[in-house]
């Protein structure tokens, strides 16, 4: 798709990116124009001065020094700070801020409710929402995010970087306190507030019948069905028009540079069209035997826009819903959570009675006109089927219980996770992906909580967990095991551990919390079974899936924590091990470490950008300025990527925006497709990676130099 831009278009643009619809004005309630609106904040840990700097409302601001020491805060309460508890009163309220710093300011926010009887407070809710750069941000809460945790309506804003949040829903009848807090800085952080206002309610819906943001216009935006039958016209007559791919093999390889066929994709490592395994460069190489850097989306699908539906409170939200019969049934067909599905509501409007298989044709056709050539993890198989480009796929079994161990991470060691895995295996001939030549392989589970929080390494949690379980589970068992093999006795135990346990068996039959100043002596008896754990897990799922399918390649389990034992052990039994890797780039010198860890290839299961330039106000993973900001994160990321030697390929998470009310787990809103709620690409994106895609191919992706 070539996209053609004029100077009309490009003015148009600028103007109604950040158009929002006529309201009246908002009631400022702090400027800080007095010396007396001082005392009308508090502080713990900062230092607070009026400020002629970075003011937006009147001549002065409130500089805020945040002191280099645990938790500086600056604290707005009702009565004090401004009037009213009672936030449904306004449809959301403002702050303007300032970041002096050449750096990220990772801010931490919390809002607080009325107090119970005995002092309690009956919701509270932390938000990290930092600020990504140095200048302006004006940010904004509405009392339904407060309320229902929906991210994009919890903090949004100018210069914000990804919501995240964890606590309780906040009653936004009574907002008792906000604050504005820094974790542990290390040097004095410099912050300037000013214009504490609240935007006046509107009693429009916030969702409009095509499932966009009520309270704003932009290029693009969708007001009539005719707008939809036109798109869809259009994406017919593409159709008709083969999109091309100089220089690639069927499946989407370098077709100048030959390598073994095999009828399968594989890996090998090869320098200048020879393999050897002295070469530093993995590829993946396609059946017909041609290198292979695997650009993918993942969930090419119409489900994700499945809104969290267990609230009742957000079908108030919503100025249209579509009925449960007749043409625009299918809104709510198949939906995770019973909730409708406005973008599925759109397609039948865009395409029609046949709507469903158009769309996988359009979707298929729009893969291989931004030169990609995967169609990645969570796919639709009306798409997969087309055999236009290859894909991976997940292997998820239903119907076969999987005993759990902790956090969601399977007991691998019960007999039973050996049944699920071979009906995980068992799939690969059920689902038809055994002989077909387009698969690239498997992954199996996602984002296992191997160490801790989302994105930790170093935070060993698996061992001492699988201590304070209160029975004597199969992971418990071997776990004390463990300890008996490397010990002896429960007197070796407590001369390493320095504790005083009666005897192993007492480990074993009861609940167990070390004291903190024995976790680092026990670190390497951990270290050990996290080894173990792994090695069970990874084994187990590979025996399961050779045992059906010798074929294709088994791509591990998307890494989000990744420990260093358990990356070295999935270099053992995965061909291709994968990670979800949400950053500007890709830390090098962390891989390298990995890549002398698990002598394997490695694989981006999942990343992305997103933006609130265009109706959603969650900016999704990572999030940059605008559309056009967007294609160069993806450049820029996919080409450091490339020059990886280990890295044979990168998904992009994911085809389509994420519902704005949040998608299926209730709080996810992000901008983080391709497309948005009514199936219209955000052109901007996709020319720049397109162009970026092309680019790499010419490049002969890395030959190392792209």
């Amino acid at each position: 798709m070539v996209i053609r831009w004029t100077l009309g278009s490009l003015c148009l643009l600028l103007l109604c990116a950040s158009v929002v619809l006529a309201a009246e004005p908002a009631t400022t309630v702090l400027s800080f124009e007095d010396p007396a609106d001082l005392a009308r904040v508090d502080s713990a840990r900062c230092q607070l001065a009026l400020s002629s700097d970075h003011a937006t409302d009147g001549r002065q601001s409130l500089k805020v020094t945040f002191e280099a020491t645990d938790y500086p805060v600056l604290t707005f309460r009702v009565g004090k700070a401004y009037p009213d508890a009672d936030w449904r009163n306004y449809d959301a309220v403002a702050l303007d801020l300032y970041n002096p710093q050449d750096a990220e300011v990772p801010l931490l926010w919390q809002f607080m409710d009325s107090p119970e009887a005995d002092g309690a407070s009956k919701g509270g809710r932390t938000i990290i929402g930092q600020l990504r750069h140095r200048g302006p941000a004006t940010v904004q809460t509405t009392p339904q995010g407060l309320s229902m945790g929906i991210a994009g309506l919890l903090l949004s804003g100018a210069n914000l970087g990804r919501v995240v949040t964890w606590g309780k829903d906040v009653d936004a009848s009574h907002v008792t306190w906000f604050q504005i807090l820094l974790e542990h800085p290390k040097q004095p952080v410099v912050l300037y507030v000013d214009n504490l206002r609240f935007i006046p309610r509107q009693d429009a819906p916030l969702v409009d019948r095509f499932g966009q943001y009520t309270r704003r216009e932009w290029v693009g935006k969708v007001h009539g069905e005719e707008e939809l039958q036109q798109a869809g016209r259009r994406d017919r007559e593409a159709l008709s028009v083969k999109p091309q791919r100089p220089g690639t093999d069927q499946y989407g390889g370098l077709a100048s540079v030959s390598l073994k066929a095999t009828g399968f994709f594989r890996v090998a490592r090869a320098v200048d069209g020879r393999e050897t395994s002295e070469a530093r460069r993995w590829w993946l190489v396609t059946p017909d035997g041609h290198p292979f850097f695997s650009l993918g989306i993942t969930s090419v699908v119409m489900g994700d826009q499945d809104v969290y539906w267990k609230d009742e409170r957000r079908k108030d939200l919503y100025e249209w819903l579509p009925p449960h019969d007749g043409p625009l049934a299918g809104a709510w067909e198949g939906s995770w959570t019973g909730g409708p599905n406005l973008y599925r509501a759109n397609l039948v409007r865009k395409y029609g009675t046949d709507w469903g298989a158009t769309w996988a044709q359009v979707a298929a056709h729009r893969l291989l006109s931004w030169s990609m050539n995967t169609t990645a993890n969570w796919s639709d198989q009306r798409v997969q089927r087309l055999h236009t480009v290859p894909y991976a796929t997940c292997l998820s079994p239903y119907g076969v219980e999987r005993p759990s161990m902790i956090d969601g991470l399977p007991d691998m060691f019960d007999p039973q996770f050996a049944v699920w895995a071979d009906r995980a295996g068992l799939e690969t001939v059920e689902q038809g992906y055994r002989d077909d030549p387009w698969v690239i392989g498997y992954f199996v589970d996602n984002e296992l909580f191997w160490a801790g929080d989302w994105g930790r390494d170093d935070a060993p949690i698996v061992g001492p967990k699988v201590l304070a379980l209160a029975t004597a589970t199969p992971a418990k068992q071997a776990l004390v095991q463990l300890l008996r093999e490397r010990h002896s006795d429960i007197a070796g135990l407590n001369a390493a551990w320095g504790t005083s346990f009666a005897s192993l068996d007492d480990l074993l039959n009861h609940p167990v919390t070390l004291p903190s100043e024995a976790l680092p002596r026990a670190a390497e008896d951990f270290s050990a079974f996290l080894s173990l754990a792994a090695d069970t897990y990874y084994r187990t799922v590979r025996d399961a899936i050779r045992r059906y399918d010798s074929h294709h390649l088994y791509l591990g389990s998307r890494f989000a924590q990744a420990p260093r034992e358990v990356v070295a052990i999935a270099g053992k039994y995965c061909d291709v091990v994968s990670f979800n890797v949400y950053a500007p780039e890709v830390p090098a010198a962390r891989f390298d470490e990995f890549a002398r860890l698990a002598p394997r290839p490695f694989l981006i299961g999942e990343y992305n950008f997103g933006a609130r330039d265009r109706g959603m106000l969650d900016g999704g993973g990572v999030v940059v300025d605008s559309q056009a900001d967007r294609a160069r994160a993806y450049e820029q990321y996919v080409r450091a990527l490339a020059r990886l030697p280990y890295f044979v390929g990168c998904h992009w998470f994911e085809y389509l925006d994420q519902a704005f009310l949040g998608r299926h787990d209730g709080f996810e809103s992000g901008n983080s497709g391709f497309v948005d709620v009514c199936d219209n690409p955000y052109p901007e994106f996709v020319a720049g990676v397109t162009q970026a895609n092309r680019r790499l191919y010419a490049a002969g992706f890395a030959a190392g130099r792209p």
